[in-house]
């Protein structure tokens, strides 16, 4: 049987900038839970996927791995970052690469108060044209097994097409010893086939799913004389699916509907392991609400601090 991915992405084009560079000091810790100075390397690129299209790719690595030697991946990454020629640096136009990776959620609070439960694109590897054997061509395509965690009808503000709002819970690691795991909870949108999504799909089903990263106008203004200004958003977009792997009975306990997949060393749709991840999410959004609360407290001791007082006017 071949590998099972259960969480994959690749995006492939012309690389037109490289932004963000950064080594941050860390903490790790070892298989005996002993912590040691680390680093982490991070930085962005924006590859062109197609015509007007274009994805902006996260590439992280930890200096040493948890066993304290030197990371392999960290040199590679490094050099990567350092070599790579873009469209921003060189008119005559950037390398062509291939970056296979994974769908991360990306969890934050906006300025109003609002949940985000965006995504980002986590590169495992980057495969430059001059060190592959094989063309790179532009494309970008996600895939991942999922759980189902809700399924809503909606309609498009701007010209009301129906589409299918469909949050999934995508893993992001299992621990080898599978005693600890996490997921990410993304939202997919699927304007395809609505009626046979509803009938093959519901809450709490297991199931792989394929599709792109879509973008979408979502507010146009400008008066006449004026010049148009337009809002877009990005957004998964479901464009195919397979029969579920795995249903959620009504008493809470899960049933499986293929034993090849479910039975996979690495499925991380266990009963155990969905307890696990649930509990790490609410974990995460935990801390991400505390970091909102933090910043919000900040905002009012600045402007406490710069109040004006009558020894501030000058006349």
């Amino acid at each position: 049987m071949a590998k099972i991915k259960f969480n994959e992405v690749v995006i492939s084009g012309e690389v037109l900038d490289l932004f963000n560079p950064r080594i941050t000091p860390i903490k790790s810790k070892d298989a005996d839970g002993v912590e040691f100075d680390n680093e982490m390397l991070s930085y962005q690129i924006q590859v062109e996927t197609g015509k007007d299209e274009s994805k902006v790719v996260d590439i992280n690595s930890r200096k040493f791995n948890f066993d304290g030697t030197p990371s392999q991946d960290y040199m590679r990454k490094k050099t990567l970052g350092n070599d790579l020629e873009t469209r921003a640096e060189n008119e005559e136009g950037g390398e062509l690469v291939r970056c296979t990776g994974s769908l991360i959620g990306n969890v934050y609070y906006n300025k109003e108060g609002e949940l985000v439960q965006g995504y980002r694109i986590d590169c495992q590897f980057c495969n430059r044209k001059s060190d592959s054997k094989f063309n790179i061509y532009k494309t970008q395509n996600w895939k991942a097994y999922a759980l189902i965690k809700e399924i809503v009808e909606m309609e498009d503000s701007l010209n009301g097409q129906p589409y299918l709002l469909v949050t999934l819970a995508i893993n992001k690691w299992v621990k080898k010893d599978r005693t600890n795991a996490a997921w990410s909870i993304v939202k997919a949108r699927t304007y395809d086939n609505i009626e046979v999504f509803k009938k093959m799909y519901k809450v709490g089903d297991v199931a792989f799913f394929k599709g792109k990263f879509s973008s979408h106008m979502v507010e146009e203004t400008g008066a006449f004389g004026e010049c148009n200004t337009r809002k877009t958003e990005s957004f998964l977009e479901i464009k195919g699916g397979k029969p579920p792997v795995q249903e959620t009975l009504e008493n809470g306990e899960f049933s499986v509907l293929d034993k090849e997949i479910c039975s996979d060393e690495k499925y991380p749709f266990t009963k155990e392991l969905v307890e696990i991840q649930e509990k790490a999410y609410e974990e995460e959004l935990a801390r991400a609400k505390e970091k909102w609360v933090k910043k919000k407290q900040e905002e009012v001791d600045t402007s406490s601090q710069m109040e004006i007082t009558d020894d501030d006017i000058p006349f």
